[in-house]
């Protein structure tokens, strides 16, 4: 199953080093910011903003923006391969998955996996 990469923390973590212009063009149309649960960005302002956060903090995360009761936590992948440099290594992300205790939908407080 294909998920908008603005709503899973795998993407969101990929897209919080992608360019401004970039997430212009993949994101110019209205309607592209879709929601699954009525969560998650509605702009690309909004969206913007939320990946700054998340690339100052070094991981994203994703509160039942995908589905009702589930969150994930996801990293920017930066290892090189082949000798390239980071920049022109393929992007990739790390994920980690759960469930949303009922009473609370609290982030994460730690920093992510090592």
């Amino acid at each position: 199953m294909r998920l908008p990469a603005h709503l899973t923390a795998n993407g969101r973590a990929i897209l919080a080093h992608t360019s401004e212009a970039q997430l212009r063009a993949l994101f110019s149309r209205p309607g592209d910011l879709t929601t699954r649960t009525g969560r998650g960005p509605r702009s690309l302002p909004e969206l913007t903003g939320e990946l700054a956060r998340e690339q100052e903090r070094g991981w994203s995360q994703e509160v039942e923006l995908v589905s009702q009761g589930f969150r994930s936590m996801g990293w920017r992948r930066s290892t090189t391969t082949s000798g390239r440099s980071p920049r022109s290594a393929p992007p990739g992300a790390a994920t980690t998955a759960g469930t949303t205790p009922r009473r609370s939908a609290r982030p994460w407080r730690r920093a992510r996996p090592g």
